[in-house]
């Protein structure tokens, strides 16, 4: 059985959970073995599985596929149609869909079946077979990837090779690559992700014995490739950062657990108190403003995808030149509108939003807790009854107050009238913005990026039928060269809608690259430095208290997993 990256992180999150409830239960603390109940149930967050659908032609051989990949044998397969109905099958973390055959005449209820259930999943497997795409099954795929925007989320998989003459080699696919061109228009080969694959060649290399000709089996099913293309699709979309739903639960228990641990030195317990009041304020913050710049960009995007669709529905024989010209500059022009909008947008929210955490920041260091606290590390320090550990956690502390100041307004810019991002000119906060490189749209231009081209050059030559009285001869030629005409403008209008859902990818793969780096340096830099402060604060303090340790490695085995899954690679836009 094959697995994906996604359930590797499933089960490496599964035993920090098991590490963390050890290390809680084991606690001679009542009070912190009670936490234990508010640790998550599972360490793959099922409530949230990602969901991958499978689509495409009869008898193509999706089930196979699912089969080989989970290694389920309750899955039905065989010539003909095998698949009557939606079916669901649990694969660790992942949900997957194997839906019913389309565009066939026998049953064309399942387009719709398929349809429903594709337009709910995360990502689509398109299954097609090494004798290539029909123009229903083209139609239908462009369908998919550019009305219902799932071109982005999308693997395209040639199935059965081993009928191929030659077998699932270099050259086959070289050959049927170039035959997928013209059918796969707008796309182009070169966009897609396309495995070659022989299913049931894999599921025969699981019975055999030979070596050399289960390894023959195993690289003509190539099942290891879409492994490859469906980790990175996953690591594209995000979808990872699931598992750090449950890892960010299970570390705020482990530090409650920590704080309430008791040690001999009161001052070291309430400074580890301070710091997790601290992090989880600045942790807070930070999720709000991902949400929410999140949100901008996709109502953003949503409208760049609209304006898109609304130019497309314009492009029909009756439009005049003039009119289609002017419909074209509109749309490009709205689209720069909305782009700057977002930015207009997410600089407006890190100006309502930083001042909030600077002032729950300085609450904080306001409270009686903080003040006793260093009241009673500085008569330590007067009486050099202070280790040095000590005073280098109480020093950490100084960062959260620079940290405050960083995010504070700039008074002369807020007396002199100004709002939003203008607000903080002069300040540290305002330079993390614009000195970030290019920040967001300040030297992006959609268009550019994604060299759009003019659609009236391919559409005009087909806006009128010349003439007036013909011969039945005549007649039927103008229908001929009408029926071919509007077929034409179908493509054109695919084609403006797959440009406008390219772009609006691009701005949201910019934005999102650019808001990183922002968040990056105004924030998970100096959280990132806290942080240290307080494991050294937390290690100094399992020399009073064995068992911290043990919740300690627990922490720090969730922090670090975090940290991987974050780092996992996902496609960036060109420079």
């Amino acid at each position: 059985m094959t697995q994906l990256q996604t359930h590797l992180w499933a089960q490496e999150t599964e035993v920090v959970l098991n590490q963390a409830r050890r290390a809680i239960t084991e606690s001679r603390t009542e009070s912190v073995v009670l936490l234990a109940e508010k640790l998550p149930k599972l360490g793959n967050n099922s409530s949230a599985p990602i969901s991958l659908a499978f689509a495409g032609q009869y008898s193509a051989g999706k089930s196979t596929i699912i089969r080989a990949l989970t290694g389920r044998d309750d899955i039905a397969t065989g010539a003909g149609i095998t698949t009557e109905t939606t079916q669901h099958y649990a694969w660790h973390d992942v949900t997957v869909i194997d839906t019913p055959g389309i565009h066939t005449s026998l049953r064309p209820d399942h387009d719709h079946t398929a349809y429903s259930a594709i337009s709910k999943s995360d990502l689509l497997v398109f299954v097609i077979t090494n004798e290539l795409l029909d123009s229903h099954i083209a139609e239908y795929y462009r369908k998919l990837t550019i009305d219902r925007e799932k071109g982005h989320e999308a693997i395209l998989v040639v199935n059965k090779m081993g009928r191929h003459a030659v077998g699932n080699t270099p050259e086959s696919r070289s050959v049927i690559t170039e035959n997928l061109r013209e059918p796969l228009q707008p796309f182009t080969p070169e966009d897609l992700r396309i495995t070659f694959t022989d299913a049931a060649s894999t599921l025969e290399a699981v019975e055999e014995t030979d070596p050399e000709f289960r390894a023959m089996l195993l690289r003509q099913g190539n099942l290891d490739e879409l492994v490859d293309n469906l980790n990175a699709l996953v690591a594209e979309k995000g979808l990872n950062a699931r598992h750090t739903t449950a890892l960010y639960a299970i570390d705020e228990v482990l530090q409650t657990a920590i704080q309430m641990e008791p040690t001999d030195d009161p001052e070291a317990d309430a400074l580890a108190l301070i710091y997790n009041q601290n992090i989880r304020a600045i942790n807070e913050t930070r999720q709000q403003l991902h949400l929410a710049v999140s949100t901008v960009i996709a109502q953003g995007t949503d409208q760049i995808r609209t304006v898109g669709a609304d130019l497309a529905e314009q492009f029909y024989p009756d439009v005049k030149r003039d009119q289609m010209e002017r419909a074209e500059l509109e749309a490009q022009s709205r689209v720069e509108e909305v782009a700057r909008e977002i930015v207009a947008k997410t600089e407006q929210l890190a100006a309502e939003m930083l001042p909030t955490l600077r002032q729950r920041l300085e609450d904080l260091q306001a409270t009686n807790l903080h003040r006793d606290t260093f009241d009673a590390i500085n008569a330590r320090m007067e009486g050099r009854d202070l280790e040095p550990a000590i005073r280098g956690a109480a020093s950490g502390v100084a960062k959260l107050g620079e940290l405050a100041r960083g995010l504070a307004f700039n008074s002369g810019a807020v007396a002199r009238g100004a709002s939003g991002l203008a607000q903080y000119s002069g300040s540290s906060a305002h330079g993390a913005i614009l000195n970030v490189g290019h920040f967001l749209g300040h030297s992006f231009r959609p268009w550019e990026a994604v060299k759009m081209a003019s659609f009236i050059g391919r559409a005009a030559p087909f806006l009128t039928i010349a003439g007036a009285v013909l011969s039945v001869g005549a007649q039927a030629y103008a229908d001929h060269q009408e029926d071919k005409h509007s077929r034409e403008m179908q493509r054109i209008r695919q084609d403006i809608r797959a440009q406008f859902v390219t772009v609006s990818t691009e701005i949201t793969d910019e934005f999102t690259i650019q808001w990183k780096t922002i968040m990056r340096e105004l924030l998970d830099d100096p959280l990132e430095q806290i942080i240290q402060q307080r494991d050294e604060l937390n290690r100094l303090r399992e020399e009073q208290n064995a068992h911290l340790a043990h919740l300690n490695a627990a922490s720090t085995a969730a922090n670090k997993l975090i940290h991987r899954i974050h780092s996992e690679p996902a496609r960036e836009t060109d420079e």
